[in-house]
């Protein structure tokens, strides 16, 4: 994987990101991603999609979490080598 850091715009909300696409914060990379179907029906989730936040993995670690619109993170393009 390699990080290319095209962030012209400094920092911006979680939510500004498209989906799909990566972010990093406090030195960890994590991609913006919506959890299946099936997980939406929790309720914690429904709170998280009600307040507007935003859902993201950790492109090391796999975690998958939720992400306050009020953070500021980095925009930043990830590039992935398929043959490694």
């Amino acid at each position: 994987m390699q990080t290319v850091n095209s962030n012209t715009n400094g920092f911006v909300s979680p939510i500004d990101i498209a989906m799909g696409e990566c972010f990093q914060y406090r030195g960890e990379i994590w991609m913006k991603a919506a959890p299946a179907g099936f997980i939406e029906n929790s309720r914690v989730m429904a709170k998280v999609i009600e307040r507007g936040d935003c859902f993201a993995v950790n492109l090391r670690t796999g975690s998958f979490t939720a992400w306050r619109q009020d953070a500021l993170v980095a925009p930043m393009k990830v590039l992935l080598d398929i043959k490694s």
